[in-house]
Formats: structure tokens, C-alpha cells, sequence
């Protein structure tokens, strides 16, 4: 420390000082503000004490905390909270700490102690309280010398004795008046000015708490105490001014439980958010940051910085004889200075990229050192996007200790995780017999896609190894790390990608989480006095508080010297107050939906440009609304079966029974509305008229509901599931598809005339097996293998109108809705064979026995199945390419070397989409067991989630735009996933939309809003977003493309190919080399030579 403060002469560190003069400081006595007197000297005595090295010296501070206490005149009341282990000492209460004066003499049979001792003689004083056990390891000579000085110099020694001469006087004289003595009360003035923050300052003279050790870890832990107690006091004697009556979720609360337990609700105490932290403090925090996520998106990176207590600014203040943990206060001074140059280092000079955000909350060990967490999100063109990038930034491997021996060292000393393990089961990691943090890790030779938000970073099994103690340890044991940060700070640096939203809310939920505490279960206490039929229940945030709480001395120490325990680099902002210049991003309080008028306001300021007045969000389809709630249904904000009421006369306009039917069952199926029954009598005149005509009315209603029930048996449901009872039996033979042998013969023999040599001898060796097999029972497979192009579906589509002309039973079945899509009557295989999405390993499927999809399944001869997983095959093979053009076999060649690994190719080109639209809104909703967890993500939040497969919230469509269907409404019909249509006609609860490719091109459809559940595992809930589901596609996704071809594509490749042959893939969309333009978003400038990645599996080819 070379800086002295010119006000206070406290010693300072150079970068300490935040105002333009080098002289001044504002944690010692800010900036002058506070003067206080010099302190007595101290007496050379204890002072040799603490500064010596003799036996006497370390006896007494070894166990300077019991001779405190034996010569203390208060008692201290605490639950000190000891960390386990062998680690050095720190000093942590849980809950209050009470001082309490008793009286004047012992009761009978007890010991004097504290303030007793001091109206004793010297000897039967020092005989009390060596008789203590808790001082056995105190030198008596020691606890004789400290009591004799305590007594002569302090005032509180004097005025004790003081007492007791009084009292004796007082008796004396009245047994002399031969009356009672009287009950004394005696008032003490302790406060003598000392200000706990101005003695924490180091100076040249001689400071006695710097000297104390353990006792100066407690003394600073008091000291804290009481501050905080004063603002938990402001707090409690303000009630009034928080308005406690607003609380009204709160008050209802405690109604309902006043009414269970039968008693009236008492007074109620809060801890409001002003109070750093309080969980209303926790919450806001949190709030604020998901705020930010919002407006820019997830983090990108998260790093956790620990101190050091070794660093050698440390080490170079301690005193002879003291440890880093003698010194919470240079402890919290030294980590606050490396933290501001560890924000400078990011956010100023980028040395991770450019930041555009970044939050940072400190918190504190169990054993006491402090540590930052740290989030931050890079600019797009910093952001993390391939391997190669989050392995120049992030390092999970031990390095060379040859070539960067100083790194070797630091991480040695820092980034090792346990062991644990088999290893070590002792380790306090260990949860069940596992690694709480998943350690040993994997050995992957890559950085792999994310796993639990986070990458599987490469960890090369390379043989490189460390002894740590008695253990050897491997790439597996590494900790996370960026190799730069671990050499500049030699401290534990842990760095982390995050990859998906599940990471947002683990990590601003873990870093806002608060402070240590207890977390219990409290049973409110009764009101005491009260009348037995008048017991009140009793609501006090401040006792809670006080009783869970967790303080360690560096916690105690960084608070007094008003370091920040939370900051972010912008300023949020509750109620609309801006400064221009400045980061501002706005965000409303969150509601609970009991609270029904407020809940539904945001949800129309957030979708009402321009209001100036509440009728303007009132306002819905040019008429004003009653309530808020009403204006948010007519909007179409809230998921409502008024909108399926309405969405059902629009189709009427422009569908036919049939279609209405299926219509009926997506709704059933996907939206589940409340009132089942009343939409089928309301819409089933319109759904029974193909039946009308040639039955009666209620035969024809009948049918109609067999129909519905039929299509909902096929995704495991009934109409009974919905309230609607269903014929048993009923024929069903007007919806049943008519097979004209002739006809599909006929396409058949047409298809077969149009076949090449090597598809025709395949068809010819399938059909001559079949036709052998009908005298036999046994079957064949057989597995048809090309290239893309070479005319497989082309295959598979001549085979079927084959077989279906001679009468045989075919199935057509694929693993994806885009594949199953281009076969006749195909389907997927999980909508055929009732199997779960994700398939597991113990999934299987619930078709029942004697069900209509089994009796189906059995009459089957001939299954042509899509990308089959069959366990014998006789293997067919086609070459000739039927997509490229003639005159292209080099074209053809070069797509066989390219998905065999063999070539890259690419160029430029860019896409242009129309600008006019009508935009449709999604209603996002959290679907969790824990009521806590829906206030945690705000409407507008989830509103900006879009996971893979969902639309977005805000979908825009204008006539003609071609979209993508993302479920599978109808396979029957050709609404399946992956399928494009063009968009025809946009009304307000309809899409009415054009087949745009497969044998049912140009059919037209109508697609209603149904509610759709991602079964994303990277979120950390469940999502509902009601919406129409389709998304834009003039850009398609590769594996989206599967059995298309094209004149002209153009493909986009912001990162290169993550997957097995996609590259391949897209190049067999086109029928020329020409025909395909690339683009390549490269980082480096005026790259001459254009590369990209390409993935293929040679061993599974």
C-alpha cells in the first residue's frame, strides 16, 4: 500500500482511489466526511501479546476468542456455523446475534460470570473463570495479567464496581429505615462514537483489531450485525410507508391460510425490495435480467472468478505471524481491485470480444472467500458459433508443462476438480456415490454440441497426467478455463459456453438466488395474549429473514466498505424514467393471473402500438371493450374456446364435410376446449351433409362420429376422451377409399415403362419374390441402396401402384413426415405403428391386440418402408442418377465423391423476401407444477422463445407466401410435417392454404391456430405457444428439403454443416452443378479461397 489518505492517513492501494486525486479515498473516511478523535494508546502488554512469538503470544492468540469471552461483560449469543473440514478457520453465524447484561449477582448456585466477576476479588475472579471448561486451554498468568489491566482501564470495569458499591449502600440504609430496598434501574451509555468502517482502515499507528485473528473475523461479523439491524429497524418502523396493504396477492394469501387453520389474520411485516437481499430484492434482480435476455438474447459466456488469498498483494500487508485469513478486510480489498481490472480486461479492452451486456453478482464461500459470477453476451460476430472458436476461448486440458510451464502451474493449483469418485468418495461433491458436477468427464477429441446447455468440450485422451496428492489425474479432471485469464489473475477462473435457454434460467436463477441461508418450512406463530377465539396468524418477513440468515467475516467486511454485490451494464428501468445516453431497457412488474385486469394489461401494451389512453386497449375489431381480459380475447391474446367458435364458421365458407370433420378432430386433438360437446352441436349440421344424402339425420350424425373417432383412434384418443359419446358400430364404408385395380395398374405399368436398368431389374426381383412367396409362408426383405437421385421413392411409388393393382395389401411407412409424404398413402412410422416421439430404449408400441390398426398391420403383404432399419436384406443397388440432367455425369460423379467425403465446393449468392404481411400472434404459457416458476418468465420473455420446430410469436404472412407445416395434422390428407404450402386467403382465425408439393399438389386446406408443446430438452420448462403451425419457408432447412428437386437453390452456410453427409444432401437437390449458388459467412477478410466443413461417417457407408 503506498497511497495515504490526506484526511485520515489510511493506507490505501493506488487503483482504490475512484476520485481524479490520488490522495483522497472513500472507504476510509469518505473523503474527509467523518473525522474521529485518535484512540487512547493501547496498553503495551496486550500489545506484546499480539505482536510476539513466545509460548505466551501464540497461546493467547490461538485462543484469543475464549480469553475475550471469559473477560467480556456481555454475554454473546449466536449459532456459529463452523465450516467442515480441515480448511482454515472462518468465523459464519446463522441467524441473530444477541447481547445480553444479566444482573448484578448470579442466581443461587450458579457461577458468576461476565460483568459479575468484575465486583469479585481479583483471585476469586481469575479462580471463576479458569473453572470454566471453555477456557482449559487459557494461560492462567495470561488471564490474570488481561484482568487486572481490563479492570484498571476500561470504563465499563469501573462503573460495575460502582454498582455494587451503590446496591450496598442502598441495602445498608435500608435496613437501617427498616423498609424493602428498591428495584434499580441503571441506564448505560455504550455509545462512544467509535464507527466501525473508519477502524477498519489501516494506518501507520498501531491498530489492535488488525492484530486479532479469530477475534477480529467475530468483532467484524458484530459489527455488520448491528448496521444491518438498524436498517432491518427503519424497515419495521415504516410499515406504513410500504403500504403493506397493496400486497394483495400476499393478503389473500394469508387470508386463505387464516381460514384453514382457523384464525384471524394478524399483522403483517414486510421485507420490501428496497432491502438488499431480501427475496423481493432476489426476484426484482432476477427480473431485471431476464429483462436483458429479452431485448438481446441468451448469455453466451459464464465465469465464475474465485480469490486467491495468496495473491502477493496480500501476502506482502499480513503482519508477522498471520495468515490470509487473519485478514478479511485486505481479503475483500485485494479481490475487489482484481475484480474492476478482470471488468476492465472484458468489457473495455474485449479481450473475450465485443460486449454489448454483462451482469456480475458477488457472493461468498463456505469459507468465506468471495467469488463473482459473471454473464455475459457477445456481440453477433463474437458470438461462440463453431469448435474451433469455443476452443481458442475455452481450454478443458492440462498443457504442456515444458512449453508453458507458468500455465502448468496455475493450473495445477486452480482448475482441478477434486478427484472424486472412485477416487476419492470422500470428496464433498459426492451426492448419492456420484460427482455432483459430473466429473470424470468424457473424452471427446472434439468440442461437441451442447449437453445440459453446455458444451462437451475436447479433453483428448493424449496420456498427459498430474499427481495431485496421492491421486493421478487426466484431461477428464479439468476444470473449464481460458488460458490467458488463468495466468494474468493465478486464480480459479472457470469459463463456460452457454448454448440454450435451459442455461438462462440455472444461471440468473443461481446468481440472484441471494445470500446464504437456511431454507425451512415456518410455521407462522400465533399472536401470544390472545383470547383463545381470537388467535391471529402472524406474517414477519424481517424475523424470517434474520432467523435464516448466513454471515461470514469477508461478507461482513466488503458490505462496511460499500463494494457492490450485484451490478449490470444496463440500467433497468421499472417505471418509465430515461436519460439520454444511457443503456436503458424497460420492463413492467410481473402479476400473477389471480390479479385478472392487471394481468392482462401488458399482455395489450405489448401488442397496441400508438395507445394513448386505456380505450385504446381496450379497443378490439373497432369496439370497446368492457375489461381488459375481454379486449386480450377478441384480440386473440388468450387461448379461449370463443376463438374456436369462430374459426369453425370460416371454414364453413370454403370446406366440405369431410374436411370439416378433420378440422373438428385437429381441434379436439390439439387444442383441447373446454366445451367439447357445445362446438359439435353448434358446427355438426355443416359436418354430417356428405352423409345426409344418403341416410337420415341421426344415422348421418352417427357416421359423422365415427369418422371423428376413428381419426382420433389413430393418435390413441376417442371422442369419449372429450365428452362425446361415439357409435359402437356404424358403416363407414362413404369415407373409405374406393381402389380401382385397373386404375392403379394402369400408373403402375406407366411408371414401370419409365424405369432405368437398374431399377427395373429391382422391381422385376421384387415382384418375381412375391409372386413365389404366395404359395409359401415365408417372406423376403429387400434393401434398395443409391445415391441420392438414382430413383428410389420413384422405386418405391412404381411398386406400390404395382402390388395395388393385383390386389395386394400394401403399407408405406417412413421415419419422417417429409419422406412419408412422397410415398402413396404414406405414413410416419410413429403415427403407424403408435410409437413415442422420442423413441427410447424401452419405448414400444400401444396398438392393441384386437385393435383396427393391428388387424390392419396383419393383412399387410407388403411393407415398403423408407429408410428401414430391417436385420437381413438381399441388397439392390441403383447408380444411374434420375435427377441430373443429361449430358451431367460429372456432375453425378462429383455428388458421389461429395457425400463420400471426398470434395468441398461453393459460391455466392442471397435470397430476397417480400415485405407486406398480416401478422398473427402466439398465446405463450408455462406449464409447470410450481406456481413460483410462472411469475419467473414474463409473458414478453417467452414471446421471444422460438424452439426448433415451433413458429415464431409474431408470425407474418402476406397471399402467396410459401410456408412449411411443422405437425402433422392429417397424413391422410397430406398435412404432414416438413410439407410446403402457398398461402392463399389470411382470415382471422384461418389460414387457407394451397398443397404446393406430392401426389396431392394443388389440393387446398384450411389450417386452424392449435396448441403446440416443444419437447425441447434444453429448456428448463414446458412452453405452450398456441399458434397456427406453419413458419415461412423461401429458406428451408437441408434436412427439410428431402426429395425435392430443383431448377435454381441457393444455400446459405452462416456455419458449416453440423451433421452426417448434409452437405451432400443439398447438393442432390439440383440437376447441375450450376444450378446451385453458396454463400459462406467467413470472419477473415478478402479470404481468396472459399472452404467449408463437410461431415461424413466413413465407417457407417
Amino acid at each position: 500500500m503506498d497511497s495515504i489518505c490526506q484526511h485520515c492517513n489510511a493506507l490505501h492501494f493506488k487503483d482504490e482511489s475512484v476520485s481524479d486525486r490520488q490522495d483522497e479515498f472513500k472507504q476510509c473516511c469518505h473523503y474527509g466526511s467523518v473525522q474521529l478523535p485518535a484512540l487512547l494508546p493501547y496498553p503495551d502488554e496486550i500489545k506484546a501479546l499480539l505482536q510476539g512469538a513466545d509460548v505466551e503470544s501464540k497461546n493467547f492468540r490461538e485462543n484469543i476468542r475464549s480469553y475475550n469471552s471469559a473477560l467480556a461483560f456481555a454475554s454473546m449469543g449466536a449459532q456459529i456455523d463452523l465450516p467442515q473440514g480441515f480448511g482454515p478457520y472462518c468465523f459464519s453465524i446463522h441467524g441473530q446475534i444477541y447481547h445480553r447484561i444479566g444482573p448484578l449477582h448470579p442466581d443461587p448456585g450458579e457461577r458468576a460470570q461476565f460483568g459479575q466477576l468484575y465486583i469479585l476479588d481479583s483471585s476469586l475472579a481469575l479462580k471463576n473463570r479458569m473453572g470454566n471448561a471453555a477456557n482449559e486451554n487459557c494461560n492462567e498468568m495470561t488471564m490474570s495479567k488481561l484482568g487486572d489491566i481490563i479492570k484498571s482501564i476500561s470504563p465499563f470495569g469501573a462503573v460495575f464496581k460502582m454498582m455494587h458499591e451503590v446496591e450496598q449502600e442502598e441495602i445498608d440504609r435500608a435496613k437501617t429505615e427498616k423498609r424493602a430496598p428498591p428495584l434499580l434501574r441503571m441506564i448505560f451509555d455504550v455509545n462512544h462514537g467509535i464507527h466501525d468502517r473508519y477502524l477498519l482502515a489501516i494506518r501507520q499507528n498501531f491498530s489492535t483489531i488488525h492484530y486479532g485473528g479469530k477475534l477480529f473475523q467475530q468483532y467484524i461479523v458484530d459489527a455488520y450485525v448491528k448496521t444491518e439491524q438498524n436498517r432491518l429497524a427503519f424497515h419495521r418502523q415504516n410499515q406504513k410507508a410500504l403500504r403493506v396493504e397493496l400486497y394483495q396477492g400476499l393478503m389473500d394469501h394469508l387470508a386463505n391460510e387464516a381460514v384453514i387453520e382457523g384464525l384471524i389474520p394478524g399483522h403483517v411485516i414486510i421485507l420490501p425490495s428496497s432491502f438488499h437481499g431480501s427475496p423481493r430484492a432476489m426476484q426484482q434482480n432476477y427480473q431485471d435480467a431476464m429483462a436483458i435476455v429479452q431485448k438481446y438474447g441468451k448469455p453466451d459466456l459464464f465465469i465464475t472468478f474465485i480469490c486467491n488469498p495468496t495473491w502477493i498483494e496480500i501476502e506482502e500487508q499480513l503482519f508477522p505471524g498471520q495468515t490470509p485469513f487473519d485478514r478479511p478486510d485486505l481479503i475483500t480489498r485485494v479481490f475487489k481491485l482484481k475484480l474492476n481490472e478482470l471488468i476492465d480486461d472484458i468489457f473495455k479492452k474485449h479481450i473475450l470480444g465485443q460486449t454489448i451486456v454483462n451482469v456480475f453478482v458477488i457472493k461468498f464461500q463456505k469459507r468465506g472467500l468471495p467469488n463473482c459470477h459473471i454473464l455475459i453476451i457477445l456481440a453477433n460476430g463474437d458470438k461462440p458459433k463453431d469448435e474451433n472458436h469455443i476452443d481458442h476461448i475455452v481450454c478443458s486440458e492440462i498443457p504442456d508443462p515444458v512449453q508453458l510451464p507458468q500455465l502448468y502451474k496455475c493450473m495445477r493449483r486452480h482448475m482441478i476438480h477434486g478427484p472424486c469418485g472412485t477416487l476419492n468418495s470422500h470428496s464433498p461433491c459426492m451426492e448419492d456415490e456420484k460427482c455432483s458436477k459430473e466429473f470424470p468427464k468424457e473424452f471427446p477429441n472434439d468440442t461437441l454440441p451442447n449437453k445440459d446447455g453446455y458444451p462437451r468440450y475436447r479433453r483428448r485422451d493424449n496420456g498427459i497426467t498430474m499427481t495431485i496428492g496421492k491421486y493421478e489425474v487426466d484431461n477428464r479432471w479439468i476444470v473449464p478455463y481460458n488460458p490467458y485469464l488463468l495466468m494474468k489473475y493465478n486464480a480459479h477462473i472457470n469459463m463456460e459456453i452457454c448454448t440454450t435457454v435451459k442455461s438462462i434460467k440455472y444461471l440468473f436463477k443461481y446468481i440472484y438466488k441471494g445470500h446464504d441461508c437456511a431454507n425451512i418450512k415456518l410455521q407462522r406463530p400465533v399472536q401470544e395474549g390472545a383470547a383463545a377465539d381470537q388467535e391471529t396468524l402472524e406474517w414477519d418477513e424481517i424475523k424470517v429473514h434474520l432467523d435464516a440468515r448466513y454471515l461470514s467475516a469477508p461478507e461482513a467486511a466488503w458490505r462496511p466498505f460499500e463494494f457492490p454485490l450485484h451490478d449490470k451494464s444496463h440500467a433497468i428501468i421499472r417505471l418509465a424514467r430515461q436519460v439520454q445516453g444511457e443503456n436503458v431497457i424497460g420492463r413492467m412488474y410481473s402479476v400473477g393471473r389471480s390479479d385478472v385486469e392487471r394481468y392482462h394489461l401488458p399482455l395489450l401494451l405489448l401488442h397496441t402500438p400508438g395507445a394513448c389512453n386505456f380505450d385504446d386497449l381496450k379497443t378490439a375489431d373497432g369496439q370497446v371493450c368492457q375489461t381488459f381480459m375481454e379486449a386480450a380475447k377478441r384480440r386473440g391474446l388468450l387461448r379461449d374456446d370463443t376463438e374456436y367458435e369462430r374459426c369453425m364458421p370460416e371454414a364453413v365458407i370454403f370446406q366440405m364435410p369431410q374436411q370439416l370433420r378433420t378440422r373438428f378432430y385437429v381441434i379436439l386433438l390439439y387444442c383441447n376446449p373446454t366445451k367439447h360437446v357445445d362446438l359439435w352441436n353448434s358446427f355438426k349440421a355443416h359436418m354430417v351433409e356428405d352423409f345426409m344424402q344418403h341416410v337420415d339425420a341421426e344415422t348421418a350424425e352417427a357416421m359423422a362420429l365415427y369418422a371423428i373417432d376413428a381419426k382420433l383412434k389413430e393418435q390413441g384418443r376417442s371422442c369419449s376422451d372429450f365428452g362425446i359419446s361415439s357409435p359402437t358400430s356404424v358403416s363407414y364404408s362413404f369415407e373409405s377409399k374406393i381402389i380401382n385395380k385397373e386404375e392403379e395398374l394402369q400408373i403402375g405399368q406407366e411408371k414401370y415403362a419409365m424405369l432405368n436398368q437398374d431399377q427395373r431389374s429391382a422391381a422385376d426381383a421384387i415382384l418375381a419374390s412375391h409372386r413365389k412367396q404366395s404359395t409359401t409362408t415365408a417372406g423376403s426383405c429387400f434393401f434398395i441402396d443409391g445415391p441420392g437421385g438414382t430413383g428410389k421413392t420413384y422405386l418405391y411409388n412404381t411398386l406400390y401402384y404395382l402390388f395395388m393393382g393385383q390386389g395386394v395389401h400394401v403399407m408405406t411407412v417412413a421415419w419422417t413426415g417429409i419422406a412419408a409424404s412422397l410415398l402413396p398413402e404414406g405414413r410416419t412410422i410413429h403415427s403407424r405403428f403408435k410409437l413415442p416421439v422420442p423413441i427410447l430404449e424401452t419405448s414400444a408400441s400401444s396398438i392393441r391386440t384386437n385393435s383396427k390398426e393391428a388387424e390392419e398391420i396383419r393383412k399387410t403383404q407388403v411393407f415398403i418402408w423408407d429408410e428401414a432399419p430391417m436385420p437381413y436384406f438381399k441388397v439392390m443397388h441403383l447408380h444411374q442418377n434420375m435427377r441430373t440432367e443429361p449430358g451431367e455425369e460429372e456432375f453425378s460423379n462429383w455428388l458421389i465423391k461429395l457425400g463420400n467425403g471426398e470434395l468441398t465446393s461453393n459460391e455466392d449468392d442471397e435470397i430476397e423476401l417480400p415485405s407486406s404481411y398480416k401478422m398473427y400472434t402466439s398465446v405463450d404459457e408455462v406449464e409447470c407444477e410450481d406456481g413460483d416458476d410462472i411469475t419467473n418468465y414474463p409473458t414478453e420473455f417467452l414471446n421471444s422463445l422460438t424452439p426448433s420446430g415451433m413458429p415464431p410469436h409474431k408470425l407474418k404472412l402476406n397471399i402467396g407466401a410459401i410456408v412449411m407445416l411443422l405437425r402433422n395434422l392429417d397424413v391422410h390428407q397430406g398435412l404432414c410435417n416438413g410439407i410446403w404450402l402457398i398461402v392463399r386467403r389470411l382470415l382471422n382465425h384461418t389460414i387457407d392454404c394451397e398443397i404446393a408439393t406430392g401426389s396431392i399438389k394443388a389440393s387446398r386446406v384450411l389450417i386452424p391456430r392449435i396448441t403446440l408443446t416443444p419437447s425441447d430438452p434444453f429448456l428448463p420448462f414446458k412452453l405452450r405457444k398456441h399458434q397456427f403451425p406453419i413458419r415461412l419457408s423461401f429458406p428451408m432447412t437441408i434436412n427439410k428439403s428431402q426429395g425435392q428437386t430443383f431448377d435454381r437453390l441457393g444455400l446459405l452456410l452462416p456455419q458449416p454443416v453440423f451433421s452426417h453427409e448434409q452437405l451432400y444432401v443439398v447438393f442432390l437437390r439440383v440437376r447441375s452443378l450450376t444450378s446451385i449458388k453458396v454463400q459462406i459467412i467467413k470472419e477473415e477478410k478478402n479470404s481468396e479461397r472459399r472452404k467449408t466443413k463437410i461431415i461424413v461417417f466413413k465407417n457407417i457407408l
